[in-house]
């Protein structure tokens, strides 16, 4: 499988506090892999190293053989990267449609004095830009909610316009923080479904910090699992619920219930 993303002996400290500790791991090529452990384990952290909001005081991470460490946040999705975050961020105000359309300012190939005039150039890359962002709508199956403000939309759907928003950025790997937090079990199923699809259909990798075991389960390939900042465990939904150590610091009784589950 090819490598994505890889990162190596990545440490971060803050003071005294080491959040991530030596912890290295990969992403490959259309796989999607999980990170889990208990809260303060360092997802979070890791997670912003990878997007560059933070660096890490010790190792590296590449994405495509580029380091990330060394590129600014805002350039970060021009690599190929995209992410949603546990608390939805979305602009209440406006539209599914403008929402959608702002996942597409790195593709704009216009500068301020084009907008300002509204030159054929820009016209000609805003009905380009308005196009994907219909596209994406259709493949969401979104289209009830085009045109209406986001705020007043059902969680769940809102849920789905922030992955929308991702997407029609057209990354290679998406970055998720708690996809399912704040979702109905019928409502998780539905996502966990959509995202198989999506993955497959766009070619996509995919990594998510998730506290649902059954989730995770049911959508990664691989976990990885930290502990106090420390990688402890990185194999299938499989190994992770038998591995002794990793129920004794994290699954306990969700393990044993998955297992009960299975059989």
């Amino acid at each position: 499988m090819t490598v994505l993303l890889e990162a190596k002996n990545v440490t971060l400290r803050f003071g005294g506090v080491t959040a991530v500790n030596d912890v290295s791991f990969t992403v490959g090529a259309n796989e999607t892999v999980a990170l889990i452990g208990p809260n303060g384990a360092g997802k979070s952290s890791l997670f912003n190293c990878i997007t560059a909001l933070y660096k890490p005081q010790v190792g590296n991470i590449s994405f495509m053989g580029q380091e990330l460490t060394k590129t600014s946040p805002d350039s970060i999705a021009s690599l190929g990267i995209s992410r949603t975050f546990q608390n939805i961020e979305l602009f209440g105000g406006l539209t599914v449609l403008e929402n959608l359309l702002l996942g597409r300012h790195q593709h704009l190939k216009v500068n301020l004095f084009h907008a300002m005039l509204g030159t054929p150039t820009w016209v000609k890359s805003e009905v380009e830009q308005i196009k994907r962002a219909e596209a994406m709508i259709e493949l969401l199956e979104l289209q009830p909610y085009r045109d209406r403000r986001v705020r007043g939309l059902p969680y769940g759907v809102q849920k789905i316009v922030e992955i929308g928003r991702a997407l029609v950025s057209e990354p290679k790997l998406l970055l998720m923080d708690e996809p399912v937090a704040g979702l109905t079990t019928d409502e998780k199923d539905e996502l966990v479904q959509r995202l198989g699809e999506l993955k497959n259909e766009l070619g996509l990798s995919i990594l998510l910090v998730e506290h649902d075991i059954r989730v995770v389960s049911s959508l990664a390939e691989r976990i990885v699992v930290l502990e106090y900042g420390r990688k402890i465990a990185d194999g299938t939904p499989e190994q992770i619920r038998n591995d002794p150590v990793v129920i004794a610091a994290y699954l306990g009784e969700e393990a044993q219930t998955l297992e009960g589950q299975k059989k």
